[in-house]
């Protein structure tokens, strides 16, 4: 039953261009999740030394990230790590707002070490690790909350009591990246997901809200049984939905069990192009 529920929602991908404006209508699940504004994935040129400035309205391409660090309700967390993940390709296609990124498998035999990862050209690669350096710093005026990785895991993770609007700032090895002063969003209201499909074939996805601000934001993994990066995210103005997310971007993810779509989020955005890659910045509700 919960693989039904969950079958609904997606977030798109890619390099072939399908329309997401049409309408689609049947099966409705309701969600409450967050809110929406602003552009596009960053390309600025990498900055290989001194503070690098996110850019607002910006996100990383996933094939592209090394780190993310995100501010929720009264918390924070992010990952940095040495190098994007090898598994993530360019998306496999695309709707203005979605991209559908899937993972082709690897295959290099029994060849690599204990501390190496076969990339997606068959080739022996250093495994991406967590920087147990990392330390991200939240700053508003002359106040500053400071969080450093974990010692044993590598996340960054503690309680903020910092509200309203401030900026982040997250520093390892050389590397130094900073976001424009941001603050959550208000959170998405009037969230409905309609699809006409079954529980392992949904078909067209509609996602609709209550026009708002910033971004409405949502990535949906392929079924965890399955494993791997194949998944869809979306990133919408949030004056701009409803939106349809194509049977293509959706039906993909809905196998083993069925579709495990979590919902949609509000959410502001800054990424910022480094020499070690992207890192982003996300303050989501």
């Amino acid at each position: 039953m919960r693989a039904v529920l969950l079958v609904l929602l997606v977030a798109c991908g890619g390099s072939d261009k399908i329309d997401d404006s049409s309408d689609t209508t049947s099966t409705t699940t309701s969600t409450t999740t967050s809110t929406t504004t602003s552009t596009t994935t960053s390309t600025t040129t990498p900055t290989t030394s001194g503070w690098v400035d996110a850019v607002l309205d910006t996100w990383c391409a996933p094939q592209d990230r090394v780190a993310h660090i995100e501010v929720s309700a009264g918390t924070i967390f992010g990952i940095v790590m040495d190098q994007p993940d090898p598994w993530i390709q360019a998306p496999d296609a695309s709707t203005t707002h979605c991209d559908h990124h899937v993972f082709a498998g690897v295959n290099c035999g029994n060849v690599c070490a204990a501390d190496e990862i076969c990339d997606l050209s068959a080739n022996c690669i250093p495994k991406p690790v967590k920087a147990l350096d990392a330390v991200v710093t939240a700053r508003q005026g002359t106040d500053t909350e400071v969080f450093a990785a974990n010692p044993t895991n590598g996340d960054v993770w503690g309680f903020l009591t910092m509200t309203g609007a401030h900026s982040l700032e997250v520093e390892w090895g050389n590397i130094q990246a900073r976001s424009p002063i941001m603050e959550r969003p208000v959170g998405l209201t009037g969230f409905s997901m309609t699809n006409r499909g079954a529980w392992n074939a949904p078909g067209d996805t509609t996602l609709a809200w209550d026009s708002t601000t910033d971004w409405a934001y949502t990535q949906i993994p392929i079924n965890h049984h399955v494993g791997g990066p194949t998944f869809t995210e979306c990133h919408v103005p949030g004056n701009e939905g409803p939106i349809v997310v194509p049977a293509a971007m959706i039906d993909p993810l809905a196998v083993i069990t069925g579709l495990e779509f979590q919902g949609m989020r509000h959410a502001q955005f800054a990424s910022a192009q480094t020499s070690a890659g992207c890192v982003e910045f996300r303050f989501i509700r």
